[in-house]
């Protein structure tokens, strides 16, 4: 969808629909919106390992099942920055199957 948007707007532009400024600001928000899809995307890249590596706890929900994974060894699995994984993860929280919600740091031994 934001590709066809992106794609509307050209056309748009294009024919000279756009004042200057409107056009900045649509292009300040067409970056803004990239930033978000890249923040959400390392996210769901993180979530996606965390729940392969921890697969046996989330089946379970017995702590004894956690695993061994440090935000480190995820940076060499995914090819992201160790500190693009800490940031990532920071302030961030996820519910398990047993209905608790444990932060995204608490899977990481």
């Amino acid at each position: 969808m934001f590709v066809n948007a992106a794609l509307r707007f050209e056309a748009l532009r294009s024919a000279g629909a756009f004042s200057a400024p409107e056009i900045k600001r649509i292009k300040l928000l067409f970056a803004e919106l990239n930033l978000v899809n890249s923040r959400k995307d390392t996210l769901s890249l993180i979530l996606e390992n965390i729940t392969e590596k921890q697969a046996r706890y989330f089946r379970s929900g017995d702590e004894k099942e956690l695993r061994p994974f440090s935000q480190k060894e995820l940076a060499l699995e995914t090819g992201l920055a160790a500190s693009t994984i800490c940031r990532a993860v920071a302030g961030h929280s996820a519910e398990t199957p047993g209905g608790r919600e444990l932060p995204l740091k608490y899977f990481f031994r």
